[in-house]
């Protein structure tokens, strides 16, 4: 894609984005606090999601499926403009397996690995004893 095009694709996303989160803010204050938001919008790659970033802060997520970013925006009242929070390439995130999870995906791979051990042996009718005997002469 020549660098124009993704200049100008590029600013249709941040227009639309200021626009969304006017919606959203209209919707807000024309709601009451137990109304339902847009869950997502968007299409041809570049999705638009709502979000409450804290108490009395919105913004919106904006996911580019082409490009593989995530980019935050938050809406500031005072300034009536809206700032990047943050921007991602989540192309390599996606590869993660195992990154601040608890428990990790190893523990439940174990956990997993005990209770079909634990079926099987019910299965085969093995008592609790014989499990026992058996284990202490592996």
């Amino acid at each position: 894609m020549p660098r124009e095009h993704r200049i100008l694709r590029l600013i249709a996303v941040i227009v639309t984005t200021v626009f969304v989160t006017m919606v959203v803010l209209n919707m807000l204050q024309a709601r009451s606090a137990n109304a339902q938001l847009p869950a997502l919008a968007g299409g041809e790659g570049v999705y638009l999601m709502p979000g409450q970033m804290a108490s009395n802060v919105w913004g919106v997520y904006v996911l580019d499926t082409d490009t593989g970013s995530l980019l935050a925006y938050r809406y500031d009242a005072g300034g009536n403009r809206l700032l990047l929070l943050a921007a991602r390439d989540i192309g390599a995130d996606r590869g993660l397996r195992d990154f601040n999870t608890l428990p990790s995906p190893a523990e439940i791979e174990r956990q997993l690995d005990l209770e079909r051990t634990m079926r099987e042996r019910l299965r085969r009718g093995e008592s609790a004893v014989e499990e026992a005997a058996r284990d202490a002469n592996d």
